[in-house]
């Protein structure tokens, strides 16, 4: 990215940018986040920046995040401001290496003009600060960045309905994990289009079946982008009216999505029984069922627009091993940016797959694909392939050695202590432990298997949290850097200075990510 551009991208032509958080204490991360790039001159320090948790620090959806945030933004709504809501709550269990950092802010390898590191925020805000949206919300993904080309943007209309989506032609096996818009005109690209329709994540069949397959076998592929206009976000805010606030403080009703309860409301075909219908199965909690007639009421007779691109660079991390292969593949977004600026290719890499940045004295030594971010560690990394090494500092080891397939993370504690986490690549900290058929995969093996190699009971890992799998189970020591990076390196496998040592994890007092995560700095 040239200089100019760079400059240009400090005024993001935004009035207010809202991040949501999962809970204060995340909340807190990103506020310090955001101060440093106004200090740093990444964010221009006129803009209003707000960071908003969830109601009663619980899970609540990302329709339920974002009405609560249009409720605090009344003022700004009525004065026609243009805003963006980055929707960044999620605890990031699929991709353990920035769990605790927020996934938003993980970092990517280009620098501002100044030299200030940028993360994925940053490019999400500055590929939104391009759509033509002069006032309103614009509602983003905190773990995506939907790139597309100018001249696709050229003809994207966000001023023609209260409602207007975003999405791209792309493969049926791609519309399968995502949302996939209906236009009225399925074969007409770079147009923006009456929404006719909405799937969540169809099969093929499906997607067949609803006409939502065009001529070339492709379907419209949501990309997570939903404006409002200010009126429309000014309804959306009436939700929050009576005793919305409280009743989903207190628990009282199920979590909404955006990309469900929201969108499904706003299309033209649906009747309110037939919507209700659809979301009868999610729970039997009363104010649920009441906030559904509330929603549709206020939503469905809003017009709804699709912008339809003829294509997009769809950066997203949602797994480690997205994570893994995003950085080092050529796509747009690296291209615009100068992602490869930060391949380091110097004598003291050893594989022609290896990304690192923010990682200048490490040796590395990979036999297959790595990524390496934020290593101050002075020895030699021997990696077998497939792995991921983030925010481990110096430390007394010569070498640390990790098997195919296992990443390592290190979590500043405070108090000049640390905590280690290993996890392999398959890992996603989020299925339950023997509940349903789903394994729950520790190290890329059910991890039933790595228990009953070592002796260890359900009961010492969990209490009676399994339902969270991997996210609660307690296995991480907190201690000197050497003490957590040997333990978290013999529990995966690996060797540290070429010795495998052993290690027990019910000799010591040990943490889950889940409260490593909440814990961290407050040791």
């Amino acid at each position: 990215m040239d200089k100019n551009s760079e400059k240009e991208s400090l005024n993001c032509g935004f009035d207010v940018i809202v991040l949501t958080a999962a809970n204060e204490h995340q909340a807190n991360g990103y506020r310090k986040e955001l101060e440093f790039r106004k200090r740093a001159g990444i964010l221009d320090e006129k803009v209003k920046t707000l960071v908003v948790s969830d109601l009663g620090g619980m899970r609540i959806g990302s329709f339920f995040a974002t009405v609560n945030v249009l409720n605090l933004l009344r003022s700004e709504l009525k004065a026609n401001a243009k805003i963006l809501i980055c929707h960044s709550g999620g605890d990031s269990r699929r991709t353990p290496a920035y769990a605790a950092a927020g996934k938003v802010f993980t970092p990517v390898p280009c620098k501002d003009v100044n030299g200030a590191p940028l993360a994925l925020f940053d490019l999400i805000l500055r590929n939104c600060s391009l759509l033509p949206i002069n006032s309103g919300v614009l509602i983003a993904s905190g773990d995506v960045v939907p790139t597309f080309d100018a001249s696709d943007i050229s003809k994207m209309d966000f001023s023609s309905a209260e409602i207007t989506g975003v999405a791209y032609f792309d493969s049926p096996q791609r519309g399968s994990r995502h949302g996939v818009y209906i236009p009225t005109e399925l074969d007409v690209v770079s147009s923006c289009q009456r929404v006719a329709g909405f799937l969540q994540k169809p099969d093929f069949e499906t997607a067949r079946n609803n006409g939502a397959i065009n001529k070339d076998g492709c379907l419209a592929v949501d990309t997570g982008l939903v404006a409002l206009s200010s009126a429309a976000g000014l309804k959306v805010a009436e939700i929050a009216n009576g005793n919305f606030i409280s009743d989903v403080e207190a628990g009282l009703c199920h979590q909404m999505d955006l990309y469900e309860e929201f969108l499904m409301a706003a299309l033209p075909n649906i009747d309110e029984v037939t919507y209700k219908e659809r979301f009868a199965g999610k729970t039997s909690r009363p104010k649920y069922h009441d906030l559904l007639h509330v929603v549709y009421d206020i939503v469905h007779n809003m017009s709804f627009n699709v912008n339809v691109a003829s294509s997009c660079d769809f950066f997203h991390i949602g797994s480690s091993a997205e994570l893994l292969s995003c950085y080092s593949g050529d796509n747009l977004l690296a291209r615009r940016y100068g992602f490869a600026k930060g391949r380091r290719t110097d004598e003291k890499i050893h594989g022609d797959e290896v990304f690192a940045f923010n990682s200048p004295n490490v040796t590395i030594e990979a036999k297959g694909c790595a990524f390496v971010e934020n290593v101050g560690y002075e020895g030699v990394l021997i990696l077998d392939g497939r792995n991921i090494v983030t925010g481990l500092p110096n430390c007394a080891f010569n070498s640390i050695a990790l098997p195919e397939g296992v990443g390592i993370v290190a979590i500043p504690m405070g108090g000049g202590k640390w905590a280690a986490v290993a996890y392999g690549i398959k890992d996603d900290f989020k299925t339950p432990f023997s509940i349903g058929a789903k394994p729950c995969l520790f190290l890329n093996r059910p991890i039933e298997e790595w228990m009953e190699a070592r002796s260890v009971a359900p009961a010492t890992l969990w209490n009676n949290d399994e339902k969270d799998g991997l996210w609660t189970a307690r296995l991480w020591k907190v201690g000197s850097i050497e003490e957590v990076v040997e333990a978290a390196v013999a529990i995966a496998g690996g060797k540290v200075d070429g010795v495998k040592s052993e290690t027990d994890i019910s000799s010591a007092e040990c943490y889950s990510m889940a409260q490593l995560c909440l814990q961290k700095n407050n040791f």
